[in-house]
């Protein structure tokens, strides 16, 4: 196209005699080649999640969680496809068409952090996470550790430990968990009013870390059901993280 463009400016120039309209027909065909290439590459469909693409899927999953009451039915939840996601995903450095939502910012999800890293920002005791490594393959509830620390005194953070068998669907579950933590969090801290919650700040965590598993257990395979109904692959799901991984000897 770019080839092509050259030379119709030429012709162009030829024909009008003005170079400054060779640059000008070169210019639009460019724009013209630049807009092709941005609409073709928005109607490519990928059927895995990055970490957009899963922040935005457990983003509409957990909105469909608000409007239910009573017993959750896979039913009433509805996710994009992948094609209709690849029309939202931004595909340029630009703000995204759906805003990061406050509880993101407030409490980021760190996914795969070393286990010191770990045992420095958690309120967990280091024998209570070491408690998780002596546990084998089988007794595990999940492939990984999560657990809510502090980045600074004013900033809480989840923090997310992957052991070295996980596979890409429990990266997934471990995001979705995070976000049913952090949720957990901004309720029962509404629900103090800026008042001490029962238990302290340990009391709270551990309140909202329970909260969270119990409603992990009830939604995960409804989430797994809805998302792979959808068209999504979550066995090929890649988020980034920062590449630590629990090594069992």
């Amino acid at each position: 196209m770019g080839g092509m463009g050259l030379v119709l400016a030429a012709l162009g120039a030829k024909r009008f005699g003005d170079v400054r309209t060779a640059i000008g027909l070169y210019c639009a065909l460019t724009l013209v080649h630049l807009f092709c290439n941005y609409r073709s590459l928005k109607l490519v469909a990928l059927d895995w999640l990055n970490g957009w693409r899963l922040h935005w899927v457990v983003g509409e999953f957990l909105d469909c969680l608000n409007g239910v009451m009573g017993d959750v039915d896979p039913s009433d939840f509805h996710v994009s496809n992948p094609a209709e996601a690849s029309k939202k995903e931004p595909l340029l450095f630009l703000p995204e068409s759906k805003p990061i939502d406050r509880q993101s910012s407030q409490y980021p999800i760190l996914m795969g952090v070393s286990f010191n890293k770990m045992v420095q920002l958690t309120h967990r005791s280091p024998s209570s996470l070491q408690s998780n490594l002596t546990k084998g393959h089988g007794t595990r509830r999940n492939n990984y550790i999560l657990a809510v620390g502090r980045v600074s005194k004013a900033k809480r953070c989840i923090l997310v430990a992957f052991f070295s068998d996980s596979n890409n669907s429990e990266k997934a579950k471990a995001y979705l968990h995070g976000c049913l933590v952090r949720r957990a969090l901004t309720s029962l801290l509404a629900d103090c009013k800026g008042g001490h919650p029962n238990g302290g700040e340990m009391g709270l965590v551990q309140q909202a870390e329970e909260a969270a598993e119990r409603k992990l257990v009830q939604i995960w395979p409804i989430f797994e059901k809805v998302v792979t109904d959808a068209g999504w692959k979550l066995d090929k799901t890649e988020c980034s993280t920062e590449g630590y991984e629990l090594h069992l000897m």
